[in-house]
């Protein structure tokens, strides 16, 4: 049998080689990992408050207003007051930023489709069942933005 760091050794060069051909794939967008965080955050959680969203990703509030700031610059994200809350911010994705979006989910299939070109269909199945028992025993969200 293997030994754990073979497992440990063999992820981690699968999330180098992931990471690097995403950030290949999407450089054209300009758009470095932690605004796309955020995006694919908002699409999940839209009309979630700046606050809650650094919350979510583990960033301090000077970080999470600087990049919405940007995005909304960018016209990705549209940032709203919040009822009842004059101080507070909810984000949403503009029609601009689903779009930025979806040319990131284009790059991320490519990404995989070329690392599992190798395996048959029920192997690539199998293959997910098992990475999903994995998160789901160490509790991941599925559902927070983390590549990159």
């Amino acid at each position: 049998m293997d030994s754990p760091e073979a497992l440990s050794a063999l992820l981690s060069q699968l999330a180098f080689h992931v990471v690097k051909d995403l950030r290949a794939r999407i450089a054209p967008l300009g758009l470095a990992s932690r605004p796309i965080r955020v995006l694919t955050a908002l699409r999940v959680n839209a009309g979630m408050s700046q606050q809650a969203l650094g919350t979510l990703l583990g960033l301090a509030p000077a970080a999470t207003s600087q990049v919405s700031d940007d995005l909304e610059r960018r016209g990705l994200v549209e940032r709203r007051r919040k009822p009842g809350d004059r101080r507070a911010y909810t984000l949403r994705l503009t029609q601009r930023g689903e779009e930025v979006l979806a040319q990131v989910d284009a790059g991320m299939r490519d990404v995989q489709q070329a690392l599992l070109r190798g395996l048959r269909p029920e192997q690539r199945r199998d293959l997910l069942v098992l990475l999903r028992r994995l998160v789901d025993a160490h509790l991941l969200p599925l559902d927070q933005p983390t590549f990159l």
